[in-house]
C-alpha cells in the first residue's frame, strides 16, 4: 500500500549531507556476550579447568571416590549453567565446602567464562570495534540507536507480545529502554556498547521493523520543511549478530519493504553488517533489501577484515564524493530496478517508482506464502514467571488452570525449583531413523523426583524455559539450560490433548493464554472496596431491586417517547385512507410492532409511505456520529427512537429466517449515508477475492483493506508468521455453517452466503474483529482490556463464584478470551443453541458493541454455577465439554440480556486502568 509520490521515492538521495541523521539498529541477541567458541572447544577448556580446581581443594581431596565423582559432575553442571549459576548441591541444602571455595576463588564460573571471552572474543567486542571505527563520522550527526531482539528461526509467544503495541507501564518502559538518542557531537561508542551490554536480560527488546518505520517517518516529518525531499534520509545501519533471527527472514524483509514504502515519505538507505555466517538464502534476501534501498551488505567472517570493511562502508555512506558518484546509492537503486524488470531478484520487493517500469508486488502475496510457522509451545515471559512460581500464592495461584489449559493443547509443563538431579533420562534425536518421532528429544525413563510427576512415556521435550528444543539442539545447550534453577521443561504429550490436531483452535487457545498472562501479570488484582469493582458493584446493587425487567423497561421507554413525538408528525405525509393513517398515532403503531416482534415485517411497513418511513426506517441504523461515540460515556442515550425500536425487535423479537440473515447484516453494516435498501433481502452474489481460493486468504485480503499497516507491522514483527489467519479462518468457517441456509453450498472463497464486504466491515471498528483474531498490532492490548472488563463484570455479578475460582486457582478470563475469539460459536450443544448463537451475532452486528459477549459469558457461567463448584480440574473439564451443560429450556441470549452491562460501565473500567 504505497501512498508516497513517485518522484520523491524514486529520486536518488544525496547521502553525503552532513546534517542527515543516522539510525543504528543493534541486534541484542542472547549470544552477544557469549564467547565465540565451538562446543568442542568449550569441552576442551572445561575438562582441565574443573580437574585443576578440584585438585586444589583440600575439602575435595578428603572425599571418597564415589563422592568425588558426584562432586565433579555437580561442578561441571555449575560451570555449564553460566556465570549467574547458583550453587549446586545434591540434597537441596547447603552447598559443599569445596563449592563455596570455588565461588570465592579465581576458579569460579565468572572467571571461567571471562577467560573464554578473552581467548575467543565475542560478538559484542566486534560490535564495539565497529562503532569505534564509525565514531568520527557519527559524531557529526544526530544518531538514534534502536536495540531490537527477535527469536531464533521460529517466532514464539514471547515475540507475539513484543510485536504488539505496548500495554502497561512495564511495556512502555521496555520500549523506551530499547532506544537512545545522541545529538550532534554526543555519540560515544563505548557508552553505546555499555548501554547495550547492560540491558536487563528479563526485559527483552521489541522487534525492529515497525519501530524503524515509525522512527524514520518521525525524522522525515521533523525535517520536511527544512530540507529538500532529496535529503530526507536517514541513513540506516543494521548490525546483525544472530545468524537465524526472525527479523532478517526473507519473508519479513519483503513485508518490511512494503511498510517502508507505504509508511515513509522517502525510503531510507539501508546498509547491513553481519558478524555471523549467514545461510545463502538469508544473505541473498538481505542483499536484495539493501540494494533495493541503495545500501550495501557486508558480511564479516574474519575479525581481521573488519576495519577495511567498515572504512569502505563509511566512505560509501558519508563521503560527499561517493554519494554523488556513479557508484552511489542512487546508482544502486537504478541497477536493482533493472534487475526487477528482467526478473533476476531473489525477493519480490515493490517498485520504488512506477515510472521505472519495474513489476509491482502486493504484500498479500508474501502473507499467504506457506512455510512460516508459529511456535505456540514456548510460554511467554509473563506465563513463564507464573509457571516458575511454585509457592501457589493467591496472585499466581491461577497457574493451576494455566497448566490444565496447556495440557488440553498437548503440553505438559514441569518445574524443578530445588537444586540437584532431575531424575529424567532423555534420548537424543536420531536424524537417520525412519521414525519421525525419533527426530526429537524424547523421554526414555524417569526416576525420583521426576517419577512422582507421572510424565507420559516417550513424551517429546520441546522447550526449556525460553529455549526452543529441536532436533538440532546440542546436548551441551540442553544441559546448560537444565542446570539453572528454577527450570521449566515443556513436553509434548498425547494424554489429555483435546485440540492438538486442530491448528486454528490450538492457536486460539495459545492466544488466550498469552492474553491472560499479560492481564494477570500487568494489571493489579481486583479488590472489593476499590474501583473499578466497587463502582460496578454499586451500579448493579442500585438496579437489583427493580422488578421491571429490561424487556418491559425498554418497551415502556419506546412507547413514552412515541407519545411525545406525536406532535411532530406532518399530516400531509399521511394517507387519506383510514387504514393508512396509523402513523398519526406513533405510540399505537409502535405497540403493534412490538407485539408482533417480527424483524421481517419492519422494513415492509416502513416502505408504505413517507410517514411510515420516518417512524420506522429513518435513523434505524447508527449514524457516523453514533459510530464515533460508540465508546463514549454517553452510554445508550445516543440511539434514536427508531434505533431503540429496531434494537428491541432484534433482541426480543422473532429471529429472521437464516436465508435473510446475510442481507440483514449487510444492511446494518452500511453507513447512514448509503442507500437504504431493503434490509432483509436474500443474500446477493458475494464478491470473490482475485486468485484467492481459501477462507484464510479471503480473511487476509479483507484485513489488508481494513487496516493494512497494522497487519503488516504485526506479521513482520512475528517473523512473517500470521497465526491470526488460521484463527479467523476457523471462526469464519463456523459462522458460514451457522448462517448457511439448508441446502446451500459454500463457494470457492469459503465465505458464501456471507461476502467479503461483510467480513471487511466486521474487521473494522467498532467491531474490531481484526484485533480479536490477532491480525493487528493492537490485538494483545485490546484483548487485555476486554478481558479486564469481563473480569470486573463477572466479579460484580457473581461474587461467590468468582471467589471460589480465585481460591481454586482458576482464571475464567481464559475461557472468555477463547469464547470471544470464537464468537461464542463453540458454546453449542444442539440445534436450539445454534439459534441462540445466530441471534447473539445479529445483536452484535446491529448494536456494534462487544458488551453482548460479556453479557453472554457472565450469564453462561452463572447458569453453570452448580456444576462449577468443584476443584479446578472439574471446572476445566466442565467448561471444555459443552455437550454436558444441559442448560434446559433457559435461553442463553435471554439470560445475557437480563445481565446488566453498559457501555459506560465498560468505559469506566478502562479509564480506571
Amino acid at each position: 500500500p504505497s501512498n508516497v509520490k513517485d518522484d520523491v521515492v524514486g529520486r536518488p538521495m544525496k547521502h553525503g549531507n552532513a546534517s542527515t541523521p543516522v539510525i543504528l539498529c543493534l541486534e541484542s541477541s542472547r549470544c552477544l556476550l557469549e564467547p565465540l567458541c565451538s562446543p568442542q572447544e568449550l569441552q576442551q577448556e572445561l575438562v582441565p579447568y574443573v580437574l585443576s580446581h578440584s585438585l586444589q581443594s583440600k575439602t575435595f581431596l578428603k572425599l571418597s571416590k564415589a563422592e568425588r565423582q558426584l562432586r565433579v559432575k555437580a561442578l561441571t553442571q555449575q560451570m555449564l549453567s553460566g556465570e549467574q549459576a547458583g550453587s549446586v548441591s545434591g540434597n537441596g541444602g547447603e552447598s559443599p565446602a569445596y563449592i563455596k571455595e570455588a565461588d570465592s576463588s579465581e576458579f569460579g564460573p565468572q572467571r571461567f567464562w571471562a577467560y573464554l571471552r578473552t581467548k575467543y572474543g565475542t560478538l559484542g567486542g566486534h560490535l564495539e570495534q565497529t562503532l569505534r571505527l564509525l565514531q568520527p563520522r557519527l559524531k557529526q550527526r544526530r544518531v538514534v540507536v534502536l536495540r531490537f531482539d527477535a527469536d531464533e528461526l521460529v517466532p514464539s509467544s514471547s515475540l507475539l507480545v513484543r510485536a504488539s503495541k505496548p500495554f502497561g507501564v512495564s511495556a512502555e518502559a521496555a520500549l523506551s529502554s530499547a532506544r537512545c538518542c545522541c545529538q550532534v557531537g554526543e555519540f560515544d561508542a563505548a557508552a553505546v556498547s555499555s548501554w547495550l551490554a547492560e540491558a536487563p536480560v528479563s526485559v527483552r527488546a521489541p522487534p525492529l521493523w515497525s519501530r524503524l518505520v515509525g522512527e524514520t517517518a518521525a525524522m522525515q516529518e521533523s525535517t520536511a520543511g527544512a530540507v529538500d525531499d532529496q535529503h530526507l534520509g536517514p541513513h540506516v545501519l543494521l548490525f546483525c549478530t544472530d545468524a537465524e533471527s526472525t527479523d532478517m527472514a526473507p519473508k519479513v524483509l519483503t513485508l518490511a519493504a512494503h511498510s517502508l514504502l507505504g509508511g515513509c515519505r522517502a525510503v531510507p538507505c539501508l546498509s547491513s553488517i553481519q558478524f555471523r555466517q549467514q545461510t545463502s538464502e538469508r544473505l541473498a534476501a538481505l542483499q536484495d533489501m539493501c540494494a533495493w534501498s541503495g545500501g550495501l551488505t557486508i558480511n564479516v567472517d574474519e575479525p581481521d577484515a573488519l576495519q577495511l570493511s567498515v572504512e569502505g562502508l563509511a566512505a560509501f555512506l558519508f563521503d560527499e564524493a561517493a554519494g554523488s558518484s556513479s557508484s552511489g546509492p542512487g546508482e544502486r537503486r537504478e541497477f536493482y530496478a533493472k534487475k526487477q524488470i528482467v526478473g533476476n531478484c531473489f525477493l519480490a520487493l515493490p517498485a520504488l517508482s512506477k515510472a521505472s517500469g519495474s513489476p509491482s508486488s502486493h504484500p498479500l502475496q508474501a502473507l499467504v506464502e506457506d512455510g512460516t510457522t508459529f511456535d505456540a509451545t514456548i510460554p511467554s515471559d509473563s506465563m513463564l514467571d507464573v509457571l516458575l512460581d511454585v509457592s501457589l500464592a493467591m496472585p499466581r495461584r491461577w497457574s493451576r488452570s494455566l497448566r490444565l489449559w496447556r495440557e488440553c493443547r498437548g503440553l505438559r509443563d514441569i518445574v524443578f525449583s530445588e537444586p540437584g538431579g532431575l531424575g529424567l533420562e532423555l534420548d537424543e534425536p536420531d536424524l537417520h531413523s525412519c521414525d519421525p518421532e525419533r527426530h526429537s528429544w524424547r523421554l526414555r525413563a524417569t526416576h525420583p523426583p521426576a517419577s512422582s510427576l507421572q510424565i507420559e512415556e516417550k513424551a517429546r521435550l520441546v522447550a526449556v524455559n525460553r529455549l526452543r528444543v529441536h532436533s538440532g539442539t546440542p546436548r551441551g545447550e540442553v544441559a546448560k539450560r537444565v542446570a539453572c534453577r528454577p527450570v521449566s521443561m515443556t513436553f509434548r504429550c498425547n494424554r489429555g490433548a483435546v485440540f492438538a490436531d486442530d491448528l486454528g483452535m490450538s492457536l486460539s487457545l495459545a492466544a488466550a493464554e498469552v492474553t491472560v498472562g499479560e492481564l494477570r501479570e500487568g494489571l493489579p488484582p481486583l479488590k472489593n472496596k476499590e474501583p473499578p469493582l466497587s463502582t460496578v458493584a454499586e451500579k448493579i446493587a442500585r438496579t437489583s431491586g427493580n422488578n421491571i425487567g429490561p424487556k418491559e423497561k425498554q418497551a415502556h421507554r419506546i412507547l413514552a417517547a412515541a407519545k411525545v413525538a406525536k406532535n411532530d408528525i406532518d399530516e400531509s405525509d399521511t394517507s387519506t385512507k383510514a387504514a393508512m393513517r396509523l402513523p398519526e398515532h406513533p405510540a399505537l403503531l409502535y405497540l403493534i410492532l412490538l407485539f408482533c416482534g417480527d424483524l421481517v415485517m419492519l422494513p415492509r411497513v416502513g416502505f408504505l409511505g413517507r410517514a411510515w418511513s420516518n417512524l420506522i426506517l429513518h435513523g434505524s441504523r447508527p449514524s457516523e456520529e453514533d459510530l464515533g461515540n460508540a465508546g463514549s460515556v454517553h452510554g445508550d442515550t445516543g440511539f434514536r427512537e427508531t434505533q431503540r425500536l429496531w434494537r428491541w425487535v432484534v433482541r426480543w423479537g422473532h429471529a429472521p429466517p437464516r436465508a435473510k440473515v446475510p442481507g440483514l447484516w449487510r444492511w446494518a453494516l452500511q453507513t447512514a449515508a448509503a442507500d437504504a435498501s431493503k434490509p432483509v433481502s436474500s443474500a446477493s452474489e458475494p464478491s470473490q477475492p482475485s486468485d484467492q481460493n481459501t477462507c484464510a486468504s479471503a480473511v487476509l485480503l479483507a484485513a489488508m483493506k481494513a487496516d493494512a499497516a497494522s497487519l503488516l507491522g504485526f506479521s513482520q514483527g512475528l517473523g512473517g508468521a500470521c497465526p491470526g489467519s488460521q484463527i479467523a479462518a476457523a471462526v469464519v468457517s463456523r459462522l458460514v455453517t451457522l448462517v448457511q441456509d439448508v441446502g446451500g453450498h459454500p463457494q470457492d472463497n469459503g465465505l458464501a452466503p456471507l461476502d467479503s464486504s461483510i467480513l471487511e466491515a466486521l474487521l473494522r471498528e467498532p467491531f474490531c474483529l481484526q484485533r480479536v483474531w490477532f491480525l493487528s498490532e493492537e490485538a494483545v492490548p485490546w484483548l487485555v482490556a476486554q478481558c479486564r472488563c469481563f473480569q470486573v463484570e463477572f466479579a460484580a455479578h457473581c461474587p461467590r463464584l468468582f471467589r471460589h475460582f480465585m481460591n481454586e486457582g482458576f482464571a475464567p478470563e481464559l475461557f472468555y478470551c477463547w469464547w470471544l475469539q470464537q464468537g461464542m460459536l463453540i458454546c453449542s450443544s444442539g440445534s436450539s443453541d445454534e439459534e441462540d448463537l445466530l441471534r447473539l451475532w445479529t445483536i452484535f452486528v446491529f448494536e456494534r458493541s462487544h458488551k453482548i459477549f460479556v453479557r453472554a459469558a457472565v450469564a453462561l457461567l452463572g447458569m453453570l454455577e452448580p456444576k462449577l463448584r468443584g476443584d479446578v480440574d472439574q471446572i476445566v473439564k466442565v467448561l471444555f465439554s459443552p455437550q454436558t451443560w444441559d442448560l434446559g429450556r433457559a435461553s442463553l441470549v435471554d439470560r445475557a440480556l437480563a445481565t446488566k452491562v453498559t457501555r459506560s460501565a465498560m468505559q469506566d473500567i478502562l479509564c480506571t486502568e
